[in-house]
């Protein structure tokens, strides 16, 4: 089973990939420790995301990962990073889906700051161009957790 998360920050992301990790017993690839950390430029931080991506999407591991292609994409539009990188992280996100890469978006919930809208519309945008992303349903944890578990059950 290899599980991605996508969504804005503040969504819940990092808390579900630890509870879905926890509860099947799958590693656990958290991105906000090098965002917050030692990387703090954006272009460095979405090359290196990049290439841990790869590094589970090809492994024969299961994992679960609160950051994903997707993530990325957006962030190279968002700052207007070289076409080809674009073509590239949409061949990788295409080949995670075909490696069995169950990707999920992470809406943002009651509570939460409003997300950045330029990067909702592009996330909605590559939402609507990948309609293998399953949205997330629940407002609270234990919603979303239940939802995951109906969704992951027996599809592993």
């Amino acid at each position: 089973m290899k599980i991605a998360f996508v969504g804005p920050s503040g969504s819940g992301k990092t808390t579900l990939a630890k509870t879905v990790s926890s509860h099947f017993g799958l590693a656990l690839i958290s991105n906000v420790i090098n965002s917050r950390a030692y990387l703090r430029d954006e272009q460095l931080l979405t090359f290196y995301n990049t290439a841990r991506f790869i590094d589970a999407m090809t492994s024969i591991e299961p994992f679960v990962s609160d950051r994903w292609f997707v993530d990325n994409l957006i962030y190279a539009r968002l700052f207007d990073l070289p076409g080809f990188y674009i073509l590239t992280l949409r061949f990788l996100l295409e080949k995670s889906f075909d490696l069995g890469v169950r990707v999920f978006y992470v809406p943002p919930h009651n509570g939460t700051a409003p997300p950045d809208p330029q990067y909702m519309e592009k996330l909605q945008e590559e939402l609507a161009r990948y309609p293998q992303i399953t949205i997330v349903k629940g407002e609270t944890i234990e919603e979303r957790f239940a939802f995951m578990c109906e969704e992951l059950e027996g599809k592993s």
